[in-house]
Order: C-alpha cells, then sequence, then structure tokens
C-alpha cells in the first residue's frame, strides 16, 4: 500500500498525472446543475472524461433544436439530412483557473466535421453564451 501511495504522489508532482484522481474523485456531473439553474431550455451532452484531460468538457444546445449525444447514430443521421447541429462547448479545468467557451457548429460533409469559432453561429448559441 506503501508504493502505490508513494507512486501516485509521484506521478502527481513529478508527472503531473491528475486523471486517476479526477476520474476517482470528482464528480463529473458537479456544473450540470449549475447551468441548468442559469440557462433555460438547453440539453447539455457531458463529454467529461478525466482518462484524457483534466477539464469538464460540457456540448450545450438549445433543448428547441433535437438533441443527440455527439457521436451516437441519431447524431449522424441528423447531421446527413439536415447538415448541421450547432451549441456552445464549455471547458472548465478541474485543477486550475481557467475555461474556456467556444461555438460549435457539427457539419456533415462525407464524414462529421467540427467547426469552431469564438463568435455565435446563431441567436440560440448567443443567448447561451451571454447566460
Amino acid at each position: 500500500m506503501k508504493e502505490v501511495l508513494l507512486n501516485t504522489i509521484d506521478r502527481l508532482y513529478g508527472k503531473g498525472d491528475f486523471q486517476y484522481i479526477l476520474t476517482k474523485y470528482i464528480n463529473k456531473e458537479y456544473w450540470v446543475s449549475k447551468f441548468n439553474d442559469e440557462v433555460e431550455q438547453i440539453f447539455i451532452d457531458n463529454l467529461t472524461d478525466f482518462s484524457y484531460s483534466t477539464c469538464f468538457s460540457y456540448f450545450i444546445q438549445s433543448s428547441l433544436s433535437p438533441n443527440f449525444k455527439i457521436g451516437s447514430d441519431e447524431f449522424t443521421d441528423y447531421l446527413k439530412e439536415k447538415h448541421e447541429i450547432t451549441g456552445v462547448m464549455v471547458l472548465i479545468s478541474a485543477i486550475a483557473p481557467y475555461s474556456v467557451i467556444k461555438h460549435v457548429r457539427y457539419k456533415y460533409d462525407g464524414a462529421v466535421k467540427m467547426h469552431e469559432s469564438f463568435s455565435p453561429f446563431n441567436k440560440e448559441t448567443e443567448r447561451i453564451n451571454i447566460r
């Protein structure tokens, strides 16, 4: 047990490996209720995966739009038919005091492609961004 603890501490401070600690002890849903309290009529796709990053990752769409989880068959089928889905990607660091807000548009052009912008794509993404 002592060796496991010392190895964990070494990874955290020596190599900056926070993924295990974040995955084990941090609630990935932490910000979901806060967004829902602040912004009306939204659908939140929680993309947080501390195995690959050290930030909470949320794709927020207007609930007035069709709401599909990114990467699902329904998401891809909708893009093939309707051509785009827009939303706001919010990344909040779990270990440092920063966050990033990006406007995102998914399109299908033979494959699903994501386009990012720091400006809103439409009124709904602007509304979400303001809140």
